[in-house]
């Protein structure tokens, strides 16, 4: 035994990873949406197939049954072959009507019809949701193995744990938004890696089994022989035979039609092309799941564990061998096979529960309304209780089955989804009629022949029944009925239940006419449906207010959303069909909405709910109806086709579609492929981006303490001219008219000394700049904000320019400020050294003419500083290269003129005009000229009380 507290945690530990893998791939990234959308991830997620009834019951339907299990995996095996014609189909078909469910698909058949959803829901329950508290049992059972007599308590706490966990991870992953036909990617990562972990725990055990404890399988089975404890090989007769042609159906249509199965193949599906890697990996992953079964059931027979116990020999077995790590692995194998099972079926079961049954009982009740506002809440609670309720069947049939049984009984369930589902996508003429009464009659005949059979067993009813009959007729009898009592009870239930069916189904689509929305549902399912309202709504005159109609469906979808919503709903819809800025609109492109609408909304509440939602009768007015009818009347006598003309050019289309399918998906396949490789080259970009920005970093720290250390000379350097200079004129002053080539020498000394002094200045302002921009960019600037007033600021910016201008006088400054500007909340020397920088600017590259400084409110709002000059402008494609840090550009057009200054001016007031959320630009100067604007934005302007 492993131990309590050691399965605690590793459970614990492993429910943490799966947690992590979900969240990480509904973060949505780039990595994660490729692994989302992989192939291999929806291969693997079909393994929800395989529950703890594979894992646990399969061996111990083969200690008493032997080969015949290999039927269930069998079947799935060849109904592989025929997914490349299904699946894409019905994928093809989901997208279409928003299909959330097997029932909301086979409703959608059938004119949508809200009787066929319902006896849809309601066998899905009935047969599946018992199920769902047999895989709590299963892990309950295991840790109870696991850990050790003696914790009973322990095992209790761990059932409310496993039913909270579950609860958790179905709401959490499952059931996060209001459309279930969006893809869940964090529970279907999670349903595959589980896929993958049950899949090594079982083919753990079976290598031990074959070759740890046995020397292969030619010794495991020859002991077995010698010992006389082989399980039963080959059927028995006719009635062998026919029971694995029974499991064999069962199993083949389970492997699509169980509600879990057609969730993951079908709604939760991102490409049809996923399919062909399906159709070879899923009979892969059986063929690997199986092929130790029969061994494990064999060697626990030679062990001599008690048939009893057989469902859990593959956990057994590692635990009489001391193999505490395969048998934690194990475990954890039967917790994956629950739990994927678990959270998928009843995401499903619950919408199908709400959308077929809850909802269209509060339609028919008034103080139920206010479910439909309330889906999303109403949906988890009823996942939550499903969960916590399946146990009821449980403690009432599931005694008298085993979990092997118990997995046929919801296998024989399903199977009446066929006759209504696949003759619907084959037989034009499946009538709805023909759906309710196949489905009626199936699930009565079924619950008759396997459930009132166990229940009679457990004691839940007379058990004269299964001898006597119903009301004492022999020919009643559940497991013999209509005296057919050569049949195995499987087998009997198989074959009753599938003939009430196909024959009540055919006789009510024979009996029963099509009503006109089950004629053109049936065009839909059995025809990709051209629509050729494009080539004769032009004859049609636009007299329908859109505004009107608009308005009608909102209110209708307003029983299901807030009215924001429902408007938003429409109004997407219409400006998808181009409606959304027509005034008037044909009866044809109303018709397009009406469908439109409802087909949005399929995906939140089901098609038949939507369907009852949005009626035409309060779409179209009687008129309306009548214009659309002669509307597709005219359609088809414009045709002027013959009807062999008419079948000939229809298959042309379909066939040309086909092709474009095809096409399609291989250009699918290219996306994602190059989708890879991108993300990929953003991975490896954005490595060196962070080297990048390292390198920034350490440039702009060496900068800053270059910049530190050259100040110090340079003051030194400055301050020793001024000293020479001063000690030059004291000195040589006296001597004036005495001796002039001395006093020449000392002039010109002088002037080397303020030649000195001015290149140091500037080396300087060098520095200055590059210390200023540093601490911009890493954000160690010093900001002291205050109100300061524009008209204040233009004047001293224009005082300390004073000494600049009287070295050009060709040149004038012009202050341009209102006087009713608002302050605004900056730091004096930062905006000062803007303006500054700008006025420099100017007086550098003007040679005559006005430079104007000034302040406009902005019609954006905030306050732009402006300075205009009257030079040569700035050249359009150097505009944004200008305020980079150290270029500088010639723009005197003087050839014999060289750039001035030190480049970083104009980096440093973008710098400060981003500090404050505002930006600055160059712009033309009517005239000649530019005019470079720094704008600040509203937020820093101060307006007197």
């Amino acid at each position: 035994m492993f131990g309590a507290t050691a399965t605690v945690l590793a459970l614990g530990g492993y429910v943490l990873l799966l947690f992590l893998l979900a969240l990480w791939v509904e973060n949505k990234s780039p990595r994660a949406r490729a692994l989302s959308r992989s192939p291999l991830v929806y291969s693997l997620s079909l393994g929800v197939y395989c529950t703890s009834w594979t894992f646990y019951g399969s061996v111990g339907m083969a200690v008493t049954s032997g080969v015949l299990i290999y039927t269930t995996y069998l079947g799935p095996t060849l109904a592989a072959f025929f997914w490349p014609v299904l699946l894409p189909r019905m994928i093809r078909l989901k997208n279409r009507l928003h299909s959330t469910s097997i029932a909301d698909f086979i409703s959608a058949r059938y004119g949508k019809s809200p009787v066929v959803a319902a006896l849809a829901a309601i066998l899905a329950l009935l047969g599946v949701a018992p199920y769902l508290a047999l895989q709590l049992r299963s892990v309950i059972s295991a840790f109870s193995i696991v850990a050790g007599p003696g914790l009973t308590m322990v095992g209790d706490l761990l059932g409310a744990a496993v039913v909270l966990c579950m609860i958790l991870f179905t709401l959490l992953f499952g059931l996060r938004r209001l459309d279930p036909t969006e893809r869940h990617p964090g529970m279907m990562a999670v349903v595959a890696a589980e896929s993958a972990v049950k899949l090594m725990a079982l083919t753990g055990v079976g290598l031990f089994v074959v070759f740890g404890v046995n020397d292969g399988f030619a010794d495991l089975f020859a002991r077995a022989g010698a010992s006389g404890r082989l399980p039963p090989t080959l059927p028995e007769g006719a009635e062998g035979y026919v029971r694995w042609t029974s499991f064999l159906i069962l199993s083949a249509s389970a492997a699509l039609f169980l509600p879990r199965q057609f969730h993951v193949a079908v709604v939760e599906n991102a490409s049809a092309g996923h399919v062909r890697m399906v159709t070879w990996f899923f009979p892969l992953y059986l063929f690997c799941s199986t092929l130790f079964i029969l061994p494990i059931a064999v060697q626990g027979l030679l062990s001599g564990l008690p048939r009893e116990v057989a469902d859990t020999y593959v956990l057994r077995l590692p635990m009489l061998h001391d193999r505490p790590w395969l048998t934690l692995l194990v475990f954890l194998g039967g917790f994956s096979a629950a739990a994927g099972m678990i959270m998928v079926s009843s995401v499903t079961l619950a919408t199908m529960a709400v959308n077929h049954l809850l909802l269209p009982l509060a339609d028919m009740a008034s103080p139920l309304h206010f479910l439909r506002r309330r889906l999303l809440g109403v949906r988890r609670v009823a996942a939550a209780g499903i969960i916590i309720l399946a146990g009821w069947y449980e403690n009432r049939v599931g005694e008298a089955l085993m979990l092997a049984d118990m997995g046929i009984v919801s296998f024989a369930a399903v199977l009446q989804f066929a006759p209504a589902l696949l003759l619907g996508l084959f037989w034009r003429n499946a009538g709805r009629m023909g759906a309710i009464l196949g489905l009626g009659g199936g699930l009565l005949t079924w619950l008759y022949t396997m459930i009132v059979p166990a229940l009679a067993r457990s004691g839940r009813l007379p058990g004269g029944l299964l001898e006597q009959g119903l009301f004492g007729i022999p020919g009643l009898r559940p497991e013999a009925l209509f005296g057919l009592a050569d049949m195995d009870r499987v087998t009997h239930a198989v074959f009753w239940s599938l003939a009430v069916n196909v024959g009540l189904f055919a006789a009510g689509s024979i009996f029963f006419r099509q009503n006109g929305q089950d004629r053109r549902a049936a065009d839909i399912f059995s025809a990709s449906g051209k629509d050729h309202s494009a080539t004769f709504d032009s004859h049609l005159e636009k007299n329908i207010d859109f505004g009107h109609k608009r308005r009608v469906l909102a209110g209708l979808l307003e029983a299901y959303f807030p009215e924001g919503e429902a408007a938003a709903m429409v109004n997407r819809r219409a400006a998808a069909l181009g409606l959304a800025d027509q005034g008037r609109m044909s009866v044809l492109e109303l018709a397009n909405l009406h469908q439109a609408v409802e087909a949005e909304l399929a995906g939140a509440v089901g098609a038949a709910a939507a369907s009852q939602a949005l009626p035409v009768s309060q779409v179209f007015t009687p008129r309306q109806r009548e214009e659309l009818s002669e509307a597709y009347g005219r359609l088809l006598a414009e045709l002027r086709l013959s009807p062999e003309e008419l079948v000939a050019r229809i298959d042309f289309h379909r066939e040309r579609e086909r092709l474009m399918r095809d096409y399609s998906r291989e250009l699918e396949a290219r996306v994602e492929e190059r989708t890879r490789d991108l993300a990929a080259k953003a991975g490896e970009l954005a490595t060196a981006n962070e080297r990048l920005c390292e390198l920034d970093r350490m440039k702009s720290a060496f900068l800053s303490s270059v910049s530190h250390e050259l100040r110090t000379p340079l003051t030194s350097i400055m301050g020793f001219a001024r000293l020479v200079a001063r000690d030059y004129h004291k000195t040589f002053a006296p001597l004036a008219g005495q001796d002039a080539d001395v006093l020449k020498k000392a002039r010109r000394a002088v002037e080397n000394m303020e030649i000195i002094r001015v290149e140091a200045a500037r080396l300087t302002q060098l520095v200055d700049d590059v210390l200023d921009l540093t601490y911009i960019e890493d954000g160690r600037m010093v900001w002291r904000d205050a109100p300061l007033s524009p008209s204040d600021l233009a004047t001293e910016a224009a005082k300390a320019l004073k000494p600049g201008l009287q070295e050009h006088p060709a040149l004038s400054l012009r202050l341009d400020v209102p006087g009713d500007m608002p302050q605004v909340m900056a730091d004096r020397e930062r905006l000062l050294q803007v303006l500054g920088n700008l006025l420099s600017n100017a007086v550098k590259f003007s040679r005559a003419g006005e430079i104007v400084l000034g302040a406009r409110i902005m019609p954006e709002g905030g306050v732009g500083f402006f300075v205009s000059d009257q030079g040569p402008g700035v050249p359009e494609a150097d505009r944004e290269r200008i305020f980079e840090k150290f270029h500088q550009k010639d723009r005197s057009g003087d050839p014999r003129d060289k750039p001035r200054g030190t480049g970083l001016g104009l980096s440093i007031c973008k710098g400060v005009a981003t500090r404050y959320g505002g930006r600055i630009w160059v712009t033309d100067r009517p005239g000649g000229g530019s005019v470079f604007w720094v704008w600040l934005p509203p937020g820093v302007l101060v307006w007197d009380a």
